[in-house]
């Protein structure tokens, strides 16, 4: 495994590519970070191993962006996965609880103030609401068969939040046109999908222009979420 000592990026608009050049340095051996790559190169120079390796890319006038704007049909895309912290009510055990919105209101509620008086004597369409001795909506009354006593059980642990599980889609290309910025935060399919999401983001676009070639080289960057974004908030195209 060698360091990466210099990235370098190569323009040629008579052979209309992108050439990104990377070389690494070690003082044990060639590492593998250039396989695959073209034009690699391999030298020793007082004890260190220097090499290098190139990936090019080609552009045409055809494809798009989230906007369907011309483009290239060479694209770079990458695909990862991490956890962020979401409230343990929206994970997706919970998602069919009875008595829906006026049922969360009052879970609400509870968690601000367990003897809220809109939450005394209370009656919800489709759930059984079990309160305590005065009357107020009491979470702790219901068992482990009930999302309630699931929810209620881990809330009263200390557990409020847990990882959910994110999937990031980046996309490179070179387009005639900056990025359509008007997409950005709203439900937007990227172009490849790795599965488990049930709908994605777009988060980010950013480009950049070459005057001398007359293209721009745009980013997009999608985030997807399993339990889905929501379509009254973020829309969709």
């Amino acid at each position: 495994m060698g360091t990466l000592i210099s990235e370098e990026t190569i323009y040629n608009t008579e052979a209309a590519t992108k050439t990104l050049r990377f070389t690494y340095q070690s003082l044990q051996s060639f590492g593998n970070e250039v396989d695959g790559m073209a034009n690699q190169t391999f030298k020793i120079s007082n004890n260190v191993y220097e090499y290098s390796g190139e990936q090019v890319y080609f552009w045409n006038n055809s494809g798009g962006g989230p906007g369907g704007g011309g483009g290239t049909g060479e694209t770079q895309l990458s695909v990862s996965g991490a956890a962020s912290v979401d409230p343990i009510e929206t994970h997706p055990m919970f998602n069919e609880i009875p008595g829906g919105n006026d049922a969360w209101d009052a879970w609400n509620r509870w968690k601000a103030n367990p003897q809220d008086p809109k939450n005394k004597n209370l009656t919800v369409s489709g759930f059984t609401v079990l309160n305590d001795d005065l009357g107020y909506f009491d979470p702790s009354k219901y068992d482990l068969t009930t999302d309630y006593g699931k929810l209620y059980r881990l809330y009263s642990r200390g557990i409020k939040e847990y990882y959910a599980p994110k999937v990031v889609v980046r996309l490179t290309r070179f387009e005639n046109a900056a990025p359509p910025l008007e997409f950005i935060g709203k439900i937007n399919a990227p172009p490849i999908d790795p599965g488990g999401m049930t709908n994605y983001l777009l988060n980010n676009a950013e480009g950049r222009y070459t005057p001398s070639t007359g293209l721009w080289e745009n980013t997009y960057e999608w985030i997807g979420s399993r339990v889905g974004w929501d379509t009254g908030l973020y829309g969709g195209t």
